[in-house]
C-alpha cells in the first residue's frame, strides 16, 4: 500500500534530510496535533534505512497507543515486512535485536545497553524531555551516547515550548539543537 504525503508532510521530511546534510545538531519537527506526525515519522524512518541501509533506530514515546500507531503507520509505508520490533512492557513486547525499534521509555531505560548503539533516536512527544537535570528520556540519551556519541535525536513536538525552561532547543544543557521544520496550525 502506498501512502502519499501531504505537502507539508514531504516538506517536513526533506527538511530533515536537508538538515543532516549541514548539521551536526539535534533537530525538533514541530507539527501540531492532527498533523499526521506517526506516518511522516514512518517515512522519515522508511527513507533512512533505505538510503543509509546500516542505520539503526529507536522511537521512543511514553504511552503504548503511541508505539503501536507508530509501529502500525511504519508497515503501512514498508514494502513487505519492516525490519521492526516493539519493546514495551505494557504491550508483553520485548524486541531487542530489530534494526528499528518503537519502545516506550519507561521499559527502554532499564536495558539501554541490550539494544545496542543505534544511529538515531526518534522521540514523539519530545516536550517530555527535560532541558536539565534528570529524567528517563535523559538517561537513556546519556547511556546511548556512552555507545554513540554521534547519535542523533530528532524530536517530534507540537509544543516546544515548556513552561518550567522556555524553548526545547535553546539554552544550556539543552538536547535539542534546532527547529529543523514548523507545521502551522493552517
Amino acid at each position: 500500500m502506498t501512502i502519499e504525503l501531504r505537502d507539508y508532510q514531504e516538506d517536513a521530511v526533506q527538511a530533515l534530510f536537508d538538515y543532516f546534510k549541514t548539521n551536526g545538531g539535534n533537530p525538533l519537527l514541530e507539527l501540531p496535533t492532527g498533523a499526521g506526525k506517526s506516518i511522516l515519522l514512518a517515512e522519515i524512518i522508511r527513507r533512512a534505512v533505505e538510503q543509509y541501509r546500516p542505520t539503526r533506530i529507536i522511537m521512543l514515546t511514553h504511552l503504548k497507543e503511541l508505539i503501536e500507531q507508530n509501529y502500525r503507520a511504519l508497515c503501512s509505508v514498508w514494502k513487505g515486512t519492516p525490519p521492526a520490533g516493539v519493546y514495551s512492557a505494557g504491550l508483553g513486547l520485548r524486541d531487542m535485536g530489530d534494526q528499528i525499534i518503537f519502545a516506550s521509555i519507561q521499559s527502554a531505560v532499564n536495558d539501554v545497553e541490550g539494544f545496542g548503539p543505534r544511529d538515531l533516536i526518534f522521540v514523539d512527544e519530545a516536550h517530555r524531555i527535560p532541558k536539565a537535570g534528570s529524567g528517563q528520556y535523559l538517561e537513556f540519551i546519556s547511556r546511548m551516547r556512552a555507545m554513540n556519541p554521534s547519535v542523533k535525536v530528532i524530536g517530534l513536538t507540537a509544543t516546544p515550548y515548556r513552561m518550567s525552561g522556555g524553548y526545547l532547543h535553546r539554552g544550556a544543557d539543552r538536547i535539542f539543537t534546532d527547529i529543523a521544520y514548523c507545521v502551522g496550525i493552517r
